[in-house]
C-alpha cells in the first residue's frame, strides 16, 4: 500500500508539470481504491481454492489409480 501512495505522489508531480493541472487524492478516492483492492483479493482468493481443490483432487486420483 505504501508503494500505491509514493506512486500518485510521483504522478501527481509529473501532471502537474506535463499538464500545468493539479491532482488531488480525496479520502473518497482511497476508499474506493480499498474497496475495489479488496474485492479483488477476494476474487483471486476465491481461484486460488478452486485450483487448490482441482489440484488436491487431481493428485487424490493419481494416489488411488497407483493402488
Amino acid at each position: 500500500m505504501v508503494n500505491v501512495h509514493l506512486s500518485v505522489q510521483e504522478y501527481s508531480k509529473r501532471f502537474l508539470a506535463e499538464l500545468r493541472r493539479s491532482n488531488h487524492v480525496t479520502p473518497k478516492n482511497y476508499l474506493d481504491y480499498i474497496n475495489a483492492y479488496r474485492s479483488t483479493l477476494r476474487e483471486k482468493l476465491g481461484d486460488n481454492k478452486g485450483s487448490y481443490k482441482r489440484l488436491d483432487d487431481g493428485l487424490a486420483k493419481l494416489l488411488g489409480a497407483e493402488k
